[in-house]
């Protein structure tokens, strides 16, 4: 077979007809292909988002273990979102606990044990100072 050289458009674009054609079809799937890397990057945006979230809630719960370990108080009454503002909120419960309750109401106006003329002011003066100093 001896080379013919090509003296026209038609000639060259006969000769090459093949070639282009298994060129083409090496990315007639390229918007497929496309949409599913977009479609991957998506998810993995998803997942860096989720495990961002996952690893500021540890964090937190570690703190939030540590104050409750460190006060005493309940790990479910402490609220906050950093080590800080967690120990100012359990503080603040346990001075809370410490504090003496207020003295019990009977009915309206009336110290509890004061109903039905029991005690009368002295009575209820008394026991508004226990209720208030142990």
């Amino acid at each position: 077979m001896a080379f013919e050289p090509i003296n026209t458009q038609e000639e060259f674009d006969a000769a090459i007809k093949a070639r282009l054609e298994r060129e083409r079809a090496k990315f007639s799937d390229y918007d497929e292909l496309k949409e599913s890397a977009e479609k991957a990057a998506k998810r993995v945006e998803e997942l860096e988002r989720a495990e961002e979230a996952r690893k500021g809630d540890e964090k937190r719960r570690a703190a939030l273990d540590k104050v409750a370990k460190e006060t005493g108080v309940p790990a479910e009454l402490i609220s906050g979102d950093d080590e800080e503002s967690m120990a100012a909120s359990a503080k603040a419960i346990a001075e809370f606990a410490k504090a003496p309750a207020a003295p019990q109401m009977g009915e309206a106006g009336k110290f509890a044990g004061e109903e039905n003329g029991k005690g009368g002011a002295a009575g209820s003066m008394k026991e508004v100072v226990d209720q208030l100093f142990g």
